[in-house]
């Protein structure tokens, strides 16, 4: 389904929760978590602040990459259909990065009636391939040890892909079975191995495993047979706002810079992990603080497979935790629903453990006999 019409699924399922009474939702930005007796406290830019007995940091794929970051003022958000609809129909527009929200802007693009040009920009010049109802494929990663080099795992799923293609069936048969196992062997792979899946194999896995939905990926492909789209693999070196939009990029391979123009740029570049990187307050604060440390290769924090958080002096916290991307350096693959999914409940289950057993205690405490 497309991604927007899941993300009104979701936002409904929080309405519920909200309008049961178990959950508040608060519009504002944490800019700083501090330590305090019992547990921690939430403080937003406008200078209210929220006390709580847990934390848990599910900033999902909020940090953009601080490349894009410049262009945050003047881009359009790749779902802001009503700002597309106010651009002129043959309007020249640029989008930078080609991962899934590409094809959300592409879709959105054809939605607000654009037909003009629209030119994407992205590092390796690669698009993510569409999603199928692929057919069961036995499980040939079951009995593959925790410990497996780069170079075999990838030899491995190659040939059963061809495997499946030769014998009429789908290539996303043999590929989906990884998910399950990528991050057992991630946590167990040393960092040499994870340095060489990130440089070689990093931006394959992306458009091969996140897959388009069937609408979307049909809105990309009519615009590139009908020679509208152009993809250039190309890193952007700056953007300035003036008349219209000029991108300096420079071609993948080359040294020399060119300077293009657009009416209008969208930003899809993506997300950045390292968070080191990240000129937010919180993440800022987070770090001077020491309540978080990078995670393995920088991606995200440290963290226990439960998702407690690791301090700077490598404490495992007992009251704040993470999921989702934050974790992209423990599991790598931490961003999809599913995985996000399981390990909240994971999380819900032992904060609501904890409570349930300090309860007890006080309970106990309370009807001892003077």
């Amino acid at each position: 389904m497309p991604r927007w019409l899941y993300g009104r699924y979701a936002a409904s399922i929080l309405e519920a929760a909200a309008l049961n009474g178990g959950l508040t939702c608060i519009t504002g930005e944490v800019t700083d978590l501090s330590p305090k007796a019992g547990g921690f406290s939430a403080r937003l830019a406008d200078g209210r602040e929220f006390p709580g007995s847990h934390a848990v940091l599910a900033t999902g794929l909020h940090f953009s990459r601080p490349d894009a970051g410049q262009a945050a003022g003047k881009a359009i958000a790749p779902w802001d259909i009503a700002r597309m609809r106010a651009l002129p129909p043959g309007a020249e527009v640029a989008i930078i990065g080609s991962g899934l929200s590409m094809v959300d802007a592409v879709a959105s693009l054809a939605e607000a009636g654009h037909h003009g040009h629209i030119t994407v920009f992205s590092r390796h010049g690669r698009r993510p391939e569409p999603r199928r109802l692929a057919p069961e494929w036995p499980d040939y990663l079951a009995d593959l040890p925790d410990r497996i080099t780069i170079r075999a795992l990838f030899a491995l799923v190659v040939r059963e892909c061809r495997l499946a293609q030769a014998s009429g069936g789908d290539w996303q048969s043999p590929l989906d079975l990884v998910r399950a196992h990528i991050g057992r062997w991630w946590r167990a792979s040393d960092p040499g191995e994870k340095r060489r899946f990130q440089r070689h194999v990093r931006s394959l896995w992306e458009v091969h495993h996140h897959r388009a939905p069937p609408i979307g990926y049909a809105h990309v492909s009519a615009a590139a047979r009908e020679g509208r789209l152009h993809q250039v693999a190309s890193t952007v070196q700056g953007i300035r706002e003036g008349r219209g939009v000029t991108i300096r990029h420079r071609l993948r391979g080359g040294h020399a810079v060119t300077a293009s123009r657009f009416d209008a740029v969208i930003l899809s570049a993506g997300v950045e992990y390292d968070w080191r990187r990240i000129g937010r307050p919180l993440v800022q604060n987070l770090l001077e603080r020491g309540l978080v440390r990078p995670g393995p290769l920088s991606l995200g924090i440290d963290a226990a497979p439960d998702g407690r958080i690791t301090d700077r002096d490598g404490r495992r916290s007992h009251r704040l935790f993470a999921l989702g991307p934050p974790l992209r350096g423990l599991w790598w693959e931490s961003t999809a629903i599913p995985d996000i999914a399981r390990q909240a409940v994971e999380i819900a289950e032992i904060i609501g453990s904890e409570r349930d057993a300090v309860s007890d205690q006080t309970k106990e405490k309370v009807n001892e006999p003077d």
